[in-house]
């Protein structure tokens, strides 16, 4: 699961100015806007996210995003590809768009890997699941370049690893149970127990 939020992550923010300098044309000026916005924005709507899994669920949330994902996020590198760096209003638009759905779809992913482990095993486990994850998703931005001979293959190939990366994230929290609540269960159950050992 968090190989497959962190390859969304590394194939649009962090492969976006790439995309936008080499293959779209972007100017360095409006490209660094663009950027700025992205991530500013970015920081709002992941918290908007993380409220959502707090009414919906964190399953619930990252597997409606990491859905719409598996549509929206090739729709939008193909819309940006062929908007040109002439039509900086539209990129701008499809790449705030971008960069704001493939990071609220992971963004409960923290709290939902630490509320998968016991208390004896939650710093560790989330430290590891989340690193190595990430790492794996860092490679995803190498491998598709290896496989993309000619800046005309980007497109295509970055559209396929989207896809690949978000297939991966929504099987892997189809295969994972709900967890919002999990903690406070966790700590009921404890304190029965304590209350039994006590008495």
């Amino acid at each position: 699961m968090a190989a497959g939020g962190g390859a969304q992550y590394y194939l649009t923010s962090g492969y976006l100015p790439t995309l936008l300098s080499e293959v779209v044309g972007v100017p360095a000026g409006q490209r660094g806007t663009i950027l700025l916005v992205s991530s500013v924005l970015v920081i709002g709507a992941a918290i908007a996210a993380g409220h959502l899994s707090e009414r919906l669920g964190r399953r619930r949330t990252m597997l409606g995003f990491g859905v719409g994902n598996l549509v929206a996020l090739p729709l939008l590198t193909w819309g940006i590809a062929s908007a040109g760096g002439g039509r900086g209003a539209v990129v701008a638009l499809l790449c705030v768009v971008m960069v704001m759905l493939s990071n609220v779809a992971y963004a409960p992913l923290m709290i939902f890997l630490n509320e998968q482990y016991p208390t004896e095993l939650r710093a560790r486990g989330t430290a590891v699941s989340w690193n190595l994850g990430f790492m794996l998703g860092g490679l995803m931005p190498t491998l598709f370049s290896l496989l993309s001979p000619e800046l005309s293959d980007v497109p295509s190939r970055l559209a396929i690893f989207l896809v690949g990366a978000t297939l991966v994230f929504v099987i892997a929290l189809l295969a994972s149970p709900e967890t919002r609540g999990a903690l406070d269960r966790d700590r009921g159950t404890r304190t029965v127990a304590d209350d039994a050992t006590r008495a």
